[in-house]
């Protein structure tokens, strides 16, 4: 009970005009309850974060990084040896090493290459990738890796909002065909109400046969099961989309009983002539492709880099002092360099790793221009739809009309005493078809939009 009060303040708050006894949900309001609160719609913002920290972690490859050691021996009152080192390591973009340490060395016994100044030995140089690793690296190559997931969370998520806010839809307008057909049958039970007792009346004074009144009461229960039955479904319409109703404090809303969808219905602005290269460009579908395209360039460049050989230089120039007062002292003569070479012979796993990565750019290339075929003809065919449906539209109102004003006719011929009341029954039955064909048309009109929004990938938009 209190979960449905809380759902008619809130709706009263939010939605358009309400009378005392209803309480009008527009789409907007609803839309606007799907964006914010819903699992999915929160889900979808989950899928952004991940993409951002996922970047962050790839910038800590580019991080520099503090390092120290100590290792000490006393064995017999004796210091055999202590080795001290700290230094830093900064990583660059080019793909070279910054470093820069201290060490110290003290005690009686120690390897010899291993001895420092009384004040220790400082050193700064770099360690350069000459071959592989110069151009593009596995840093640099997780870094982009990283970019490029983190703009596909977007992506995917528009995506996730795109699926949900299509459902979502949907579902309001199965519940508004499903009012709309339901206020129709009412108001024509309610007709068949005053027709009856209108012809009970007068077949009691003899002015009808009796026979008139079986048949009108034979229609009056037609047209109640009709109305319950359009009445039941639009309870079953309801309870749908109360499935898409939540609270930012993430707990579901149930529609209060009385709960309408509003009857105007919103003013198409679809723009129906976009360019389809500016169109395609929003959509989801296309720009994952794009962007799985994008990673998978970055993996083969990878893997192109990876047939060159190993080739690092390492060079660190020392600098001392004496005593620890003095200044430190420096000499071209003084440093330490070195290098590392490797290469596979046969380069056997860097060629199939390359070959592999090929064929699957090759394989995303494939499916991005078969989506994009497929996105394209829905979108034409969307268009061509709602088009049709705009004209079918206007062309059935006239029908209605028509209907509408042969039942009139045949109302008015029939309190003459100038038709029965089987061709009354007839010219209505008629007229309710074709205004639920109406509410059916108006429907698809709507889902139609839908569905070329989802298309064309703005339907968060």
């Amino acid at each position: 009970m209190k979960l449905r009060l809380i759902a008619f303040l809130l709706l009263i708050s939010l939605s358009g005009k309400a009378s005392d006894s209803t309480v009008v949900l527009n789409l907007d309001t609803f839309i606007y309850y799907v964006k914010n609160f819903h699992p999915v719609a929160k889900q979808a913002q989950l899928k952004v974060n991940e993409g951002k920290a996922n970047m962050l972690s790839a910038r800590g490859s580019f991080d520099p990084k503090i390092s120290s050691t100590l290792d000490e021996k006393y064995y017999g009152q004796k210091e055999y040896f202590q080795y001290f080192n700290a230094g830093i390591s900064i990583p660059t973009w080019a793909g070279v090493d910054i470093k820069s340490g201290y060490n110290s060395t003290y005690g009686d016994f120690f390897n010899p290459e291993s001895k420092t100044p009384d004040a220790g030995l400082y050193q700064v140089g770099v360690s350069v990738p000459v071959l592989q690793g110069l151009l593009f690296d596995q840093r640099r190559n997780a870094f982009r890796q990283a970019e490029v997931y983190r703009k596909s969370t977007v992506e995917e998520q528009r995506l996730m909002l795109n699926d949900l806010l299509l459902e979502a839809g949907t579902a309001y307008w199965n519940w508004f065909q499903s009012y709309q057909n339901f206020k129709v049958l009412e108001e024509v039970y309610a007709v068949n109400q005053q027709r009856f007792a209108g012809i009970k009346s007068s077949a009691t004074f003899g002015d009808r046969p009796m026979l008139d009144t079986l048949e009108a009461s034979v229609q009056l229960q037609e047209r109640y099961l009709s109305k319950e039955q359009a009445r039941l479904e639009f309870i079953k319409r309801s309870y749908e989309i109360s499935a898409y109703l939540w609270t930012e404090d993430e707990l579901p809303l149930l529609i209060s009983e009385g709960t309408t969808p509003s009857l105007s219905l919103p003013v198409i602005t679809l723009n129906m002539q976009g360019d389809l290269d500016d169109v395609l460009k929003q959509n989801p579908h296309i720009n994952l492709a794009n962007y799985k395209i994008e990673s998978l360039e970055f993996d083969k460049r990878w893997k192109q880099e990876q047939l060159k050989p190993v080739l690092n230089v390492n060079y660190n120039a020392l600098s001392y002092a004496s005593t620890n007062s003095e200044a430190l002292t420096y000499n071209l003569n003084n440093y330490k360099w070195g290098f590392s070479f490797a290469v596979p012979v046969l380069l056997r796993k860097e060629r199939g790793s390359l070959q592999l990565a090929k064929t699957k750019l090759q394989d995303a290339g494939y499916e991005r221009e078969r989506k994009t075929n497929i996105i394209t003809n829905k979108i034409l065919a969307g268009r061509q739809e709602l088009k049709l449906l705009n004209e079918q539209i206007v062309s059935y109102q006239q029908t209605v009309r028509g209907y509408e004003q042969l039942l009139y006719a045949e109302n008015t011929l029939f309190e003459t005493g100038e038709s029965s009341l089987f061709l009354v029954n007839t010219r209505e039955t008629n007229m309710i078809n074709a205004r639920l064909k109406l509410v059916d048309i108006q429907t698809k009109q709507q889902k139609s939009v839908l569905m070329l929004k989802y298309n064309m990938g703005n339907m968060v938009e």
